[in-house]
């Protein structure tokens, strides 16, 4: 992915790989502070960027990914990586654009 969310020391980014769909970095060194695992993503990030959020009391970043069922839109914890959720329903089969 090209695009990356600086978030204090945190740089958020979106290899939108198996292994690591979304991934956090320190920013002082590049080292992994957590990596989001899907079972399957699309072939590539949608064409926008990540966002920060709060819902209730957790913070969170949400992301377009590519098409594959179980990705499209999700959220992920913001300190663990862990998924929150995803919605398949953004999807379609030209180009997905929209900034979460």
């Amino acid at each position: 992915s090209e695009s990356v969310l600086v978030d204090g020391e945190t740089v958020v980014c979106i290899p939108a790989g198996k292994k690591a769909a979304v991934a956090a970095l320190k920013a002082k060194d590049g080292s992994e502070v957590w990596k989001t695992e899907m079972k399957s993503v699309g072939a590539a990030a949608g064409y926008s960027s990540a966002v920060k959020t709060t819902v209730g009391k957790t913070d969170m970043y949400v992301v377009l990914l590519g098409q594959a069922e179980g990705s499209g839109l999700v959220g992920v914890d913001a300190k663990s990586g862990k998924l929150l959720w995803s919605y398949n329903g953004v999807m379609n089969g030209v180009a997905n654009i929209p900034t979460p």
